[in-house]
């Protein structure tokens, strides 16, 4: 195998800076009742009330304050850097006057709501710099439902970064993280420390190119996840994974795989000089989480040539490089829990990384 190195920020961190730096246009929903005067009487947020009915979730008021409860929430989810997200966040709340709404945003994709109640628009994300919210809604809430807006403008600003089109996914995390009844395990137990196999579909969309450089390139919806060996057969491995089809992963999640090493040498092997079958292997796994629950990965691998010269170290030999060295060419399908979040033969590429502390 020849050795890759390239220094790595991981996927989660990076998704940290992209949902800090000008990300617009999402919205945050919130159940409004309102008696026979049209009083408004209570506010939910959408997330909440669908974690009770969806995941039976429980809520209860145990936050003292709002800067407290956002560390406590961020620590449940084992990543001190949300703390900072959240505050973040939060400190760029704008509240409208009262009696002054904002325009519905459809991206929440949601299918139920109590009787005698409507999905109104509590809050516009309007860049990172400007979260407009409905005061007279906002001050309705409970502080759990209030903490809880924070959070899901946090998160689903990271989605928006990397082409997730609703916030279903970040609505399911936000209610997971504030309920009382469920705890996260790490993403990262068990994962590389100081080297390890990562493997990811491309990070960037084509964008115009000059040389070797993309200007201005545009985030996609990014698979990745570390490759690592179960024993010293180097039959058996575990993928788990940083991110899937644009998601964060937050709860640890992981596939065991079998891959036939008479036929494929996983992930790079010496070139074969001879054309590609077309056949490969294909094989599909129920993703083991906590939190990520019923979704399918299948991962389907050929022997086909990827050009891997970019992040060669040492640099590749005289001539062409292709002639020397070749990657599997790796396929994955996926299908997640909502409807219409999956994807279908995107192709992803292992490299061997350097982490630094």
């Amino acid at each position: 195998m020849k050795k890759l190195s390239i220094l790595v920020c991981l996927f989660l961190n990076a998704s940290f800076v992209y949902g800090l730096g000008g990300v617009d246009g999402g919205g945050g929903n919130g159940i409004v009742c309102r008696d026979l005067n049209r009083n408004i009487t209570e506010v939910r947020m959408l997330d909440l009330y669908e974690g009770e009915i969806l995941y039976g979730l429980q809520f209860s008021d145990r936050f003292n304050d709002i800067e407290s409860a956002l560390k406590e929430v961020a620590n449940k989810m084992n990543n001190p850097y949300l703390e900072y997200l959240f505050l973040d966040t939060y400190q760029n709340f704008k509240m409208l006057p009262a009696g002054v709404r904002l325009e519905p945003i459809n991206d929440s994709g949601h299918i139920f709501i109590p009787n005698n109640c409507k999905i109104e628009q509590v809050a516009n994300y309007y860049n990172s710099k400007s979260i407009y919210i409905v005061s007279d809604f906002f001050n309705k809430m409970s502080l759990t439902d209030q903490v809880g807006l924070i959070v899901h403008e946090s998160l689903y600003a990271t989605e928006r970064a990397y082409k997730v089109e609703n916030s279903r996914y970040a609505r399911r995390v936000t209610a997971h993280a504030i309920s009382d009844n469920f705890y996260f395990d790490d993403p990262n137990d068990g994962a590389p420390t100081k080297k390890g196999l990562l493997c990811s579909t491309p990070t960037f969309e084509s964008g115009n190119r000059i040389g070797n450089y993309v200007i201005n390139p545009n985030l996609k919806k990014t698979t990745s996840f570390w490759a690592m060996p179960i024993n010293d057969s180097y039959a058996n491995w575990r993928f788990q994974f940083l991110t899937i089809n644009g998601h964060t992963v937050y709860s640890k999640t992981y596939i065991d795989v079998d891959i036939d090493m008479n036929k494929f040498n996983f992930p790079l092997m010496p070139l074969v000089h001879e054309p590609s079958t077309g056949n490969g292997i294909t094989s599909y796994r129920t993703l083991i989480s906590k939190l990520d629950t019923n979704q399918f990965f299948g991962y389907e691998l050929k022997n086909r040539d990827v050009n891997l010269d970019m992040f060669s170290t040492p640099a590749p030999p005289p001539g062409n490089w292709m002639d020397n060295w070749s990657s599997n060419y790796m396929y994955l399908n996926w299908k997640g829990f909502d409807p219409g979040d999956e994807v279908n033969k995107a192709q992803f590429l292992c490299t061997e990384v350097t982490l630094f502390p």
